[in-house]
């Protein structure tokens, strides 16, 4: 049963809901941030220390560019990372196919971003 809320007419459920999305935090940004903070100096940064690392960001993007239209990806991905998003690929394949209930997937995604053993 739907929720009166879940059809709002600001907040689309496009809007907040992950599902389906192989990004589903804001992790990759955070990942930038932080390795433009150490190329730029970190804590002690200035005006003048930044621009030419923007400068050379900015360079990057045409580099990547290149590649996502190859069908490149350059974004790195730990293999703990990469075997967590093949479960959860998995579990909606077999959520939309009906093969599994609401309570089946939420439970295998419980897993499978529970502690990770090594097999």
């Amino acid at each position: 049963m739907e929720h009166q809320w879940m059809n709002h007419p600001i907040f689309t459920i496009e809007s907040w809901s992950v599902y389906g999305l192989t990004i589903r935090t804001n992790n990759d940004c955070e990942g930038w941030h932080n390795k433009l903070n150490r190329k730029a100096g970190g804590l002690s940064l200035s005006f003048y220390r930044l621009v030419p690392v923007l400068q050379c960001e900015a360079e990057e993007v045409s580099y990547e560019l290149r590649h996502l239209r190859d069908g490149i990806s350059t974004r790195r991905v730990r293999p703990a990372a990469r075997k967590i998003e093949e479960k959860i690929r998995e579990l909606w394949k077999n959520y939309s196919a009906g093969n599994i209930q609401t309570s089946e997937f939420l439970e295998g995604c419980a897993s499978a971003y529970g502690p990770q053993c090594e097999e």
